[in-house]
């Protein structure tokens, strides 16, 4: 048989066994009032992230799927963005008598050079909603008071719940000329925007639950005390396959031992990432830079000047694309004034909110720098004269591959102002979205598909050029 003939075989397989305890093709439990999930599902996954939160990224993403000796099952990842200083992990805990899954997770460094960032702990709770013999879908449970609101958009009209405010998918499939098992983990927020997705690789077998799984229902809770089980990053280790591929460049499981012996999977795959002269280019004569996201090469350079602050950004699109950022300054509260004015911490995983300014060299007719306004979580902003932008140019590389967008404005400027509410870009409250796609013809910005994000970054802090 070959190795194409073995991998359907096997994937035949677990759907016949799953079907033969299965009533109906989808259902909430696999067997007798049990989440049961086949075994094709457990193992160490490996891919890198097409579409996330903050952007495309570049290191791949480790995953895994383990049954404890309870019944209960725990998935794991880190997260290892584009480089160290942006990082974090996750762990998913699903009840094995009710499908229940349990979200206790810590980001750390959103905010690039700015003071020590403490993490961001938070839990959630999500419901199995269906699953089939290829498949499983949990839903965000928007009743149980221990699910922060923030950022789900609950509120966020029309008002959602459940699988319109969450919805995390597994799917079980194959790929490649030998059909080698894949699992696809989609997340989808407030009904439309991608929040994560990511095709993964089997790279190992599924680690060992190195502790004791927490209590069910009322009885559960994230520990992110000192040396609790949730407040270090994972590090399982298990046997890896020897990596046969690379993601952007790196070797996927480098570092993690000989081929084939112990490793540790969750390694960071690559490097930091090398100094790209665009970025050094776009940061010549501001006080600060950062690289955004390195599949895109998206640069954001600025300087702060009393009341104004000149910005740059930059990224690899050509004449007939567009850059993009918006400045969204109440993003981070959770204030039923802001989230009356279209923004807030439920807003966040959206664009709603953000004053935005996009230019593109193919533009020469419209001034090549427009200001627009999203008042939707998803879909095309509108155009706005709200936010006052002055010295607004748009250039583009002598090779024609990097277009750099450079404006000032002023700290307190925009939708809010307007509204007489005054929050500079500076508060501790500010993020900002960020996109590059297709400058259409009549002058307006198509859609970013995949390239865009959203970060953090303190625009009054002491100068740091982290991109010379």
């Amino acid at each position: 048989m070959t190795r194409r003939h073995q991998g359907l075989a096997a994937l035949a397989a677990v759907a016949l066994a799953i079907s033969a305890v299965q009533a109906v093709p989808a259902t909430k439990f696999g067997h007798a009032g049990k989440f049961v999930l086949p075994s094709a599902f457990e193992g160490t996954w490996v891919g890198v992230p097409k579409t996330s939160a903050v952007g495309p990224f570049s290191n791949p993403l480790m995953f895994s799927i383990a049954q404890a000796s309870n019944g209960d099952y725990l998935f794991e990842q880190n997260l290892h963005y584009d480089h160290d200083s942006l990082s974090g992990w996750q762990r998913f805990y699903v009840e094995g008598d009710t499908g229940v899954l349990w979200y206790c997770g810590r980001l750390e460094h959103f905010r690039p050079a700015g003071p020590a960032d403490a993490g961001r702990y938070r839990i959630d709770a999500f419901s199995l909603h269906e699953q089939t013999a290829t498949s499983v879908t949990f839903c965000l449970d928007n009743s149980d008071p221990r699910s922060l609101h923030g950022p789900w958009p609950y509120d966020v009209a029309p008002h959602c719940s459940g699988c319109s405010c969450g919805e995390w998918k597994l799917s079980l499939g194959a790929s490649g000329s030998d059909d080698a098992p894949t699992l696809t983990s989609s997340v989808v927020m407030g009904g439309s925007p991608q929040h994560l997705l990511v095709s993964m690789k089997r790279r190992g077998p599924a680690p060992a639950v190195p502790f004791a799984m927490p209590g069910h229902g009322s009885n559960f809770t994230c520990d992110f005390a000192p040396g609790g089980r949730d407040a270090s990053p994972v590090h399982n280790v298990v046997a890896l396959a020897p990596p046969t591929d690379r993601a952007h460049g790196h070797t996927v499981g480098a570092g993690g031992g000989a081929a084939g012996g112990r490793g540790c999977p969750y390694h960071e795959f690559a490097p930091s990432p090398e100094r790209d002269p665009a970025a050094a280019a776009t940061a010549a004569g501001y006080a600060n830079c950062e690289r955004v996201n390195e599949a895109t090469g998206f640069t954001l350079a600025w300087t702060v000047n009393g009341d104004q602050v000149d910005v740059a950004v930059s990224a690899r699109v050509s004449a007939s694309q567009y850059v993009a950022l918006g400045f969204r300054p109440a993003s981070l509260l959770h204030d039923e004034h802001m989230q009356a004015l279209g923004t807030g911490d439920e807003r966040r995983f959206g664009m709603q909110g953000a004053d935005i300014v996009v230019g593109s060299s193919s533009w020469k007719d419209d001034g090549y720098v427009k200001t627009m306004y999203a008042a939707v979580f998803a879909g095309a902003p509108e155009p706005s004269d709200d936010l006052v932008v002055s010295n607004a140019t748009v250039s583009l590389s002598a090779d024609g591959s990097v277009s750099t967008m450079r404006f000032t404005r002023p700290l307190v400027s925009g939708h809010l102002h307007k509204h007489s509410v005054d929050v500079p870009i500076t508060a501790a409250s500010c993020d900002f979205i960020w996109a590059v796609g297709p400058a259409q013809a009549n002058g307006t910005p198509g859609y970013h598909g995949d390239t865009r994000g959203f970060r953090m970054v303190l625009w009054g802090r002491s100068p740091a050029n982290n991109c010379a």
